[in-house]
Protein backbone atom coordinates (compact mmCIF):
# COMPACT_ATOMS: atom_id res chain seq x y z
CA UNK A 1 0.00 0.00 0.00
CA UNK A 2 1.35 3.00 -1.10
CA UNK A 3 1.26 6.34 1.87
CA UNK A 4 -0.78 8.13 -0.26
CA UNK A 5 -3.44 5.50 -0.46
CA UNK A 6 -3.10 4.87 3.49
CA UNK A 7 -3.21 8.63 4.41
CA UNK A 8 -6.89 8.70 2.18
CA UNK A 9 -8.34 5.64 3.68
CA UNK A 10 -7.37 6.92 7.46
CA UNK A 11 -9.07 10.20 6.41
CA UNK A 12 -12.41 8.36 5.78
CA UNK A 13 -11.92 6.82 9.21
CA UNK A 14 -11.86 10.32 10.41
CA UNK A 15 -14.58 11.69 8.47
CA UNK A 16 -17.03 8.75 9.25
CA UNK A 17 -15.90 9.66 13.07
CA UNK A 18 -15.39 5.81 13.87
CA UNK A 19 -14.87 5.15 17.43
CA UNK A 20 -11.57 3.06 17.68
CA UNK A 21 -12.45 1.07 20.42
CA UNK A 22 -15.30 -0.30 18.02
CA UNK A 23 -12.90 -0.15 15.24
CA UNK A 24 -10.39 -2.65 17.61
CA UNK A 25 -12.85 -4.94 18.48
CA UNK A 26 -14.45 -5.46 14.95
CA UNK A 27 -10.73 -6.16 13.89
CA UNK A 28 -10.10 -8.67 16.41
CA UNK A 29 -7.34 -5.97 18.23
CA UNK A 30 -7.27 -6.38 22.00
CA UNK A 31 -7.48 -3.38 23.82
CA UNK A 32 -6.19 -5.16 27.44
CA UNK A 33 -4.07 -7.97 27.79
CA UNK A 34 -5.78 -10.65 29.50
CA UNK A 35 -4.23 -9.86 32.76
CA UNK A 36 -6.55 -6.75 32.34
CA UNK A 37 -3.50 -4.13 31.50
CA UNK A 38 -3.60 -1.93 28.94
CA UNK A 39 -2.23 -3.02 25.65
CA UNK A 40 -0.01 0.45 24.81
CA UNK A 41 0.09 -0.63 21.04
CA UNK A 42 -3.95 -1.25 20.44
CA UNK A 43 -3.98 1.77 18.66
CA UNK A 44 -1.27 1.36 15.77
CA UNK A 45 -2.04 -2.11 15.83
CA UNK A 46 -5.77 -1.65 14.76
CA UNK A 47 -5.01 1.43 12.06
CA UNK A 48 -2.34 -1.90 10.72
CA UNK A 49 -5.01 -4.23 10.97
CA UNK A 50 -7.64 -0.91 9.27
CA UNK A 51 -5.48 -1.07 6.53
CA UNK A 52 -4.62 -4.66 5.71
CA UNK A 53 -1.44 -4.18 6.62
CA UNK A 54 0.61 -6.61 9.13
CA UNK A 55 1.20 -6.27 12.50
CA UNK A 56 4.40 -4.16 13.08
CA UNK A 57 5.84 -2.83 16.05
CA UNK A 58 9.05 -3.08 15.55
CA UNK A 59 11.05 0.14 14.32
CA UNK A 60 11.51 -0.96 10.78
CA UNK A 61 9.25 0.95 8.13
CA UNK A 62 5.46 -0.59 7.79
CA UNK A 63 5.68 -0.86 4.35
CA UNK A 64 8.68 0.38 1.65
CA UNK A 65 9.79 3.24 3.10
CA UNK A 66 7.44 4.61 5.11
CA UNK A 67 6.06 3.94 8.86
CA UNK A 68 2.78 4.62 10.76
CA UNK A 69 2.96 6.07 14.21
CA UNK A 70 0.54 6.92 16.51
CA UNK A 71 0.42 9.30 19.46
CA UNK A 72 -1.86 9.26 22.54
CA UNK A 73 -3.56 12.57 23.28
CA UNK A 74 -5.09 13.80 27.06
CA UNK A 75 -7.96 14.35 26.24
CA UNK A 76 -8.91 15.64 29.75
CA UNK A 77 -6.47 19.07 28.62
CA UNK A 78 -8.68 21.95 26.54
CA UNK A 79 -7.05 22.08 24.21
CA UNK A 80 -5.80 18.19 24.30
CA UNK A 81 -2.00 18.55 24.74
CA UNK A 82 0.24 14.76 23.89
CA UNK A 83 0.39 12.95 26.72
CA UNK A 84 4.27 11.54 25.76
CA UNK A 85 7.02 12.57 23.10
CA UNK A 86 8.21 11.01 19.99
CA UNK A 87 11.28 10.81 18.90
CA UNK A 88 12.15 9.60 15.50
CA UNK A 89 15.80 8.39 16.24
CA UNK A 90 16.40 6.28 12.39
CA UNK A 91 16.68 9.29 9.86
CA UNK A 92 18.61 9.11 6.78
CA UNK A 93 19.46 13.31 6.98
CA UNK A 94 20.53 12.87 3.08
CA UNK A 95 17.14 12.06 2.36
CA UNK A 96 15.31 14.53 4.57
CA UNK A 97 17.66 17.10 3.36
CA UNK A 98 15.81 16.48 -0.08
CA UNK A 99 12.39 15.92 1.12
CA UNK A 100 10.40 19.13 1.03
CA UNK A 101 7.89 19.07 4.61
Amino acid sequence: MEREEAVAKLNQLIAAKKELHELAKELGVKVYADTGKLNKGWVGHTLEAYLGLPRNSSRNPNLGSWELKTVPLMTSKDPAVFKETMAITMINDCHVSRTPF
